[in-house]
């Protein structure tokens, strides 16, 4: 399946459009006559499911755009000192994500490229760090779940 991509923009009028989405939904369950309703259906894979990953090398401290978010790996260059890379904003990745909903979210994975410095990341205007912001070399997973609009929560989830 591939979603349709966005119009272009005319000149000097503005923006492109926004790209297609697909969206899976399960079933619902069916209806009952005084017995039990039937459950909703669930979407599982049958196989290995393959995403394109960038990485995205962030040297020093700074702010993350929301196109390094959506390659989904980020990398932290700490051999020059400490550092601290921080999320785009909740506005912005609003404005990039449009049709994701509340309640949905945005794998990430973060690594550090240093074993004694000490990288972190951390939830930009709007965004809300949940758990340990602490980044290894081995790595951990976050999800960027959205909580409403202009509105993130960064969850460390390993």
């Amino acid at each position: 399946m591939t979603a349709g991509a966005g119009g272009n923009a005319t000149a000097g009028t503005g923006n492109g459009g926004a790209g297609g989405t697909v969206a899976l939904t399960a079933g619902a369950g069916g209806t009952s006559s005084g017995g039990t309703a039937g459950v909703a259906g669930i979407l599982r894979m049958a196989s290995a499911m393959a995403r394109k990953l960038a990485r995205n090398t962030i040297a020093n401290a700074g702010t993350l755009t929301v196109a390094q978010t959506r390659d989904g790996i980020l990398y932290q260059d700490a051999s020059g000192g400490n550092v601290t890379m921080t999320s785009a904003t909740a506005a912005n990745m609003d404005t990039e994500f449009p049709d994701l909903a509340t309640g949905e979210a945005l794998t990430l994975f973060s690594a550090s490229n240093h074993a004694t410095n000490t990288s972190t990341i951390a939830g930009g205007t709007g965004v809300t760090l949940v758990g340990s912001g602490a980044v290894t070399s081995t790595g951990g997973s976050y999800l960027l779940v959205r909580t409403g609009a202009a509105a993130y929560d960064l969850v460390r989830t390993g």
